[in-house]
Order: C-alpha cells, then structure tokens, then sequence
C-alpha cells in the first residue's frame, strides 16, 4: 500500500505541482489513471485507525448507554441499578412446588405483580412458582409491618425466621411485625405459588411513621451491599477514565 501510495499518488500531486509552476514537469496518462483508484484506496486505510481511536475514546452508544435490565415477571418494569435500585433475584418455575430448576432466573424490583388470569413468561397462567431472595436493609429505626397480598400460596423469611407461612391455595393478606435497625442489612426470602384462577404477589410494609406502601426497589439488594463491585466512571471536567469500588448504596 505505501509503495502504491508514493509511485501513484505522490508522483502524480508533485507532477502536477512541477506543471502549476512552470517547470517542465507532466505526469503520464497512466499515473492519472491510477490516481483516483489510489486515493481511494488511501482514504480506506486511514478511516480504520480513525473509526478505532474514535471507538476506543468515545466508545458506541450502545456501549455508552446501556439500557435498563429488563425484569423477569414484571412486564414492562425495569431495574434501574444506577438509580440506587436494587431489587432481588427472581427465579421462576413452571410447577407449584419450586421444583428442580427454575426456568428462568433474573432480577425484579420489587414484589408488585398482579397478573390477573396469565402469568410470568414463559410459564403459562397457572401451576407455577416464584422465589425472590437477596436482602431488605430499612432506612429508619422501629418496628415495621410486613404484609403480603396472595393468590395462592406465600412464606416470608427475614434473616432465617419464618414470618408468613400460608402455603395453601387461598386469596387474603397476612401481616407480620418485626423490628429494623436504619442500615442494617437482612437477609430476605418470599416464595409463592399459583394454581390455578387469578394470580398476583404483593409486598407491602407499613413503616415506624405510619406510612403503607409497596416496599420499594431501594430498600432491597439482590447481593450483599458490603459485596464490592468495580465500575467505570468518567471524570466531568477532565474526561480522565478512572475506576472505584463501590457498592449498592454509595
């Protein structure tokens, strides 16, 4: 390519040039001939390394903004974990008795689902089963009340001890208190079951200041918080790439 490059398309300019000024200087048809083929040529090896320096510090917009994970039984909900979102891992079986492997595994939100007669893709509407784990870590010190809204079948664990054990087909809420330290971290397990009719799981609590709400995806983390991850940020003003350790809740 060089030697093409100096024998074409150099010649054929510095010819020229020579003409432009006068001093005797003409290239053969054959070098013109060849020149624009040349400088095409050229152009096509200088645009890799342009297109990949271009990539290497500006990256794709694919790569520079990914799109929310997807979550596993909510349709249409995302996990925002750049947002201070958590959620917990969400495995789904196509049987009433969480037996042998879930058919798929992800991360939800929260527990906020009510699909009516259907289902949780790829499961159908009925005989399946849902467990959500990770960890529950409150902001404000005092005794909660954890509720759950079912059909069918639901148990609740936080940090071991069994708080709703109601593993039968039914429709109802059934409340449980318990104490929380602000920042405290606590292990989290429910697990349902549908049978058969209209289906939905919800979590609610009702916080030390009387507030009832679904709990939300902030006070959950699918790993323990003190589990460190590396992630890439940008300095703002420099554009200098630098890496930190941080967990959910920095």
């Amino acid at each position: 390519m060089i030697w093409f490059w100096l024998l074409f398309v150099f010649t054929t300019c510095y010819t020229w040039w020579g003409g432009m000024f006068g001093i005797g200087m003409e290239a053969h048809p054959a070098y013109w001939a060849l020149f624009v083929p040349a400088l095409f040529l050229t152009a096509m090896a200088v645009q890799g390394p342009f297109w990949g320096l271009f990539l290497i510090f500006y990256g794709t917009e694919g790569a520079r903004n990914p799109p929310p994970t997807p979550a596993l039984t909510q349709t249409g909900g995302v996990v925002v974990i750049n947002n201070r979102c958590g959620g917990l891992n969400s495995e789904v079986w196509d049987n009433k008795d969480l037996a042998g492997e879930p058919s798929a595994v992800g991360v939800d939100p929260n527990i906020d689902i009510n699909w009516g007669s259907g289902g949780p893709p790829g499961v159908g509407g009925d005989q399946f089963s849902i467990r959500w784990s990770g960890f529950i870590i409150p902001k404000e010190t005092g005794t909660y009340t954890l509720e759950t809204s079912n059909d069918d079948g639901v148990r609740l664990w936080v940090d071991g001890q069994l708080l709703v054990d109601e593993w039968y087909d039914q429709v109802g809420k059934h409340p449980a208190a318990v104490d929380f330290e602000a920042g405290e971290v606590y292990d989290f397990r429910m697990e349902y079951y549908e049978n058969g009719g209209q289906a939905k799981a919800k979590l609610r609590w009702t916080r030390p200041d009387g507030n009832h709400e679904i709990v939300p995806c902030d006070a959950f983390s699918p790993t323990k918080p003190d589990t460190p991850a590396t992630i890439v940020l940008r300095g703002a003003k420099s554009g200098e790439l630098i890496t930190d350790r941080l967990n959910w809740w920095d």
